[in-house]
């Protein structure tokens, strides 16, 4: 498949991003891929519960928020939902 799907992907998502939130998104994907590296399927709540311990300057309405993103997003793999769903 052509990388410029996949390229207009990522900026149609992350381009419109801060870095506080880039720092945020990369914190939640990085947890993910650990429940996941671990065969854990895990709940969107599990995943903010971990982000928060690792980010405590979020609030926890942010992290939720953008693990609730990320899901409809399809970019979150240990909660069964695979990978570029979305596209």
């Amino acid at each position: 498949m052509d990388h410029e799907v996949y390229i207009d992907w990522l900026f149609s998502v992350f381009g419109r991003l801060i870095s506080a939130e880039l720092e945020l998104t990369s914190t939640i994907v990085f947890v993910d891929r650990e429940f996941a590296k671990k065969k854990e399927l895990v709940s969107t709540s599990q995943i903010a519960a971990r982000v928060g311990e690792i980010k405590p300057h979020f609030t926890s309405e942010e992290v939720r928020g953008f693990v609730e993103e990320l899901l409809e997003q399809g970019v979150l793999i240990s909660t069964g939902h695979s990978l570029g769903t979305a596209h």
